[in-house]
């Protein structure tokens, strides 16, 4: 995901942290005076977070194109090599028939003239070699086109991969800009003081625990819309539940077994339900699998559907997770990591099954 806000440089960024926490005081009152300029702080992390996660999306949906097109190379390469060996033949038995003809041109039309017995069986007899040589002509020409236009179709997706190649070397350093920007944002937090810090981590773990106590709560009631649900379906959903609590990520996911120590961007939360590494998928890329098995209004959703979210101005979606139910959802965000929602709670532009 990625929020549409005015492009700033790192340098900006930084200077305006800086600056922000430079008039933090530690102060031990109920409500810290420091509260809304942590609150801020952490907005702009959060902003910066969601700028590296559209990146990694950036990155994972042209490499699934490098994917994609050295597999499409891969079978055109060999179509155009038994093409190939389909023209030899072709071109091996017409010369095959040129050479005969040129060594004995007369004795057809004399064996012909021999057996005949009207003037039109003697005409198309004299004909015979002349069709064949053209029904044979006519074959190698279909397959030299058919070999041209393989090899035109090799070209292409040649020049296709060299120029996705280049997107990824440009989208990688894209990526370490926007790792670097979070790294700084970390780094100004570090600066804290020890009571800003703690009142955050407080705060991660509060929301963690009560995301665990509602996935608890809720769980029961969900039965009605499991029925006729598969069993891998079963096994996707129960694998997002897993994850509840766990914390935001911007690049893809890592699971350690516990949700206190886990987190998640949207497509891992997908890709972790349906037991796939880390960054196999963008939104972009799980919502074309689900193709035309998508529906677009929530009444129409399905126990395990996948749903997808307008966000940052991305098309066709920016945002993604996993449907369980009764209207709620299993996503994850920078502010809140892992969580049941509700379905409505974003611009719903589709979702259906994957599996």
């Amino acid at each position: 995901m990625k929020r549409t806000h005015t492009t700033r440089t790192r340098a900006t960024v930084v200077a305006t942290l800086v600056a922000m926490f430079a008039s933090l005081q530690p102060v031990s009152v109920a409500t810290p005076a420091y509260a809304d300029t942590v609150s801020e702080a952490r907005d702009e992390w959060n902003r910066l977070r969601e700028m590296a996660e559209a990146k990694t999306d950036e990155l994972v949906n042209t490499r699934l194109c490098v994917t994609e097109t050295e597999e499409s190379l891969r079978k055109t390469e060999g179509d155009l090599k038994s093409v190939t060996a389909e023209l030899d033949v072709a071109r091996e038995k017409l010369s095959r028939i040129v050479a005969e003809e040129y060594k004995n041109p007369t004795e057809p039309t004399l064996d012909a003239v021999l057996g005949v017995s009207s003037l039109a069986e003697l005409t198309e007899m004299s004909d015979y070699h002349d069709r064949i040589m053209r029904i044979e002509q006519s074959a190698v020409d279909e397959v030299t086109a058919k070999a041209n236009a393989l090899e035109e179709t090799k070209v292409r997706l040649e020049t296709e991969r060299g120029e996705l190649a280049s997107l990824v070397a440009e989208q990688e350093s894209a990526l370490d800009e926007a790792k670097a920007a979070e790294e700084d944002a970390k780094a100004l937090y570090a600066s804290l003081s020890d009571d800003a810090r703690r009142e955050i981590a407080e705060a991660d773990i509060k929301d963690r625990a009560r995301a665990r106590e509602e996935a608890d709560a809720i769980g029961t009631t969900l039965a009605t819309d499991t029925d006729g649900a598969s069993e891998a379906t079963e096994s996707l959903v129960e694998r997002a539940y897993e994850i509840i609590g766990s914390g935001y990520s911007w690049s893809g996911y890592s699971w350690t077994g516990s949700p206190e120590s886990s987190a998640f961007t949207c497509s891992g939360v997908v890709d972790y339900a349906l037991g796939l590494p880390s960054c196999s998928n963008s939104p972009e890329s799980l919502y074309a699998q689900v193709g035309n098995r998508m529906v677009f209004d929530t009444s129409q959703l399905s126990y395990g559907d996948v749903v997808f979210y307008a966000f940052g101005g991305r098309v066709p979606t920016g945002h993604t997770g996993v449907y369980i139910g009764n209207g709620l959802i299993i996503d994850s965000i920078p502010n809140g990591g892992v969580q049941i929602r509700d379905v409505n709670y974003m611009e719903f532009v589709g979702g259906g099954p994957i599996l």
